[in-house]
């Protein structure tokens, strides 16, 4: 199975707005408006043996973490603007959203899994680009830099399936963010 842990965003009119903007650049593979999420950590290829452990990973990660809204910010491209190749939607002040990443990277290196050497930096991935677009990031210069707040009430453990139409993401354990909620 191939698996990662995530905060689903539904696509507010901020985000609409920007996503219909993408669907007209060539080139551009946008996601759909129903598929958004913030990966918070990707943990690929795993024995559906896992499964459970990678569960209770989720469920002490967020333990004594309250429901939280973020605010999503600026539209923004990786690696830089100068040769985009993925175009994103940041998050205001992602500190809750970077303590669970935290929390689950240390849970699934215990149980062996590669620890990510990058430095997890919260966004909202919206298009893959085929190849970097020159000038692209200026399309958006007359786009509010607020695109709404969003309430993060759970994560979820996914798998995601590969297809020729894109990847098919099935939701395989979701743990509920809840006042004064304790896992051992």
């Amino acid at each position: 199975m191939r698996l990662f842990y995530a905060v689903d965003v539904p696509a507010g009119p901020g985000l609409l707005q920007v996503l219909d903007r993408l669907k007209g650049v060539q080139g551009a593979k946008v996601l759909a408006p129903d598929g958004l999420h913030i990966t918070l950590k990707f943990i690929g290829e795993a024995e559906e043996a896992m499964v459970p452990s990678l569960c209770k990973v989720l469920d002490r990660s967020v333990a004594g973490i309250e429901p939280f809204t973020m605010r999503l910010r600026s539209i923004g491209c990786f690696p830089d603007p100068s040769r985009p190749r993925v175009v994103w939607a940041g998050v205001e002040d992602g500190g809750i959203l970077k303590t669970i990443s935290e929390r689950l990277e240390k849970g699934t290196s215990a149980l062996g899994f590669k620890a990510e050497t990058r430095v997890f930096r919260p966004h909202l991935t919206l298009a893959r680009l085929r190849q970097p677009i020159p000038g692209l990031m200026e399309r958006f210069d007359d786009l509010p830099e607020d695109l709404g707040n969003q309430r993060v009430a759970e994560v979820k453990l996914k798998s995601s399936l590969l297809t020729s139409a894109g990847a098919r993401h099935t939701v395989v354990h979701t743990a509920i963010l809840e006042e004064g909620r304790q896992v051992v």
